[in-house]
């Protein structure tokens, strides 16, 4: 359940299990964020998270025209971030 402007609400698709479940079965950033993509409903957070988890997992199934895009608009140097961010969990 969701606490939504004063009532509860049932999540239709948990988007947690989701993602992740696809992120696992399978263990490709790319093809996670399209059948998420493709489910319906909150398609947008299931495929970001699971193709950030899918992603995390194995690096080389990221698309990298869809990287290069996403680097490119976003004006960062994500590989560094990345690196600063897995540095602090050292």
């Amino acid at each position: 359940m969701i606490w939504h402007a004063g009532v509860f609400r049932i999540s239709r698709r948990p988007r947690f299990p989701l993602a992740i479940s696809l992120a696992v079965i399978t263990k490709s950033a790319e093809e996670t964020i399209l059948l998420a993509a493709n489910i319906g409903g909150d398609a947008d957070s299931v495929a970001s998270i699971g193709g950030a988890i899918a992603g995390a997992l194995d690096p080389t199934t990221i698309n990298q025209d869809w990287f290069d895009v996403v680097n490119s608009v976003n004006d960062d140097d994500l590989p560094r971030v990345a690196s600063s961010v897995a540095t602090l969990r050292s």
